[in-house]
């Protein structure tokens, strides 16, 4: 399944695998894979990538969406024991 986002944006800015290649320092064979496999760049290289065609990185890559980030603990739990060990052990 090819990335659809990915190939619109550089057709619309003339970019070729070549230029985009040469242009963020990787093989012409991995824009292909890109474009053509839908595959994921390293995170480093796809927002370089973003930036060079003055995209957002998510906009053209929807895996690199991290999850929601953890919730903070509530006060009452961390105030409950003073330190780990002191955590009672169930066995069963």
């Amino acid at each position: 399944m090819p990335n659809e986002r990915l190939r619109a944006v550089m057709a619309s800015g003339g970019w070729t695998h070549a230029t985009l290649a040469e242009k963020v320092e990787v093989d012409p064979k991995s824009v292909e894979r890109w474009v053509n496999l839908n595959r994921t760049p390293r995170r480093s290289t796809a927002i370089l990538v973003a930036e060079t065609l003055g995209e957002d990185v998510h906009a053209l890559w929807l895996a690199l969406r991290q999850a929601r980030p953890a919730r903070a603990v509530s006060p009452e739990l961390v105030a409950l024991y003073d330190q780990r060990a002191d955590i009672p052990v169930s066995r069963s």
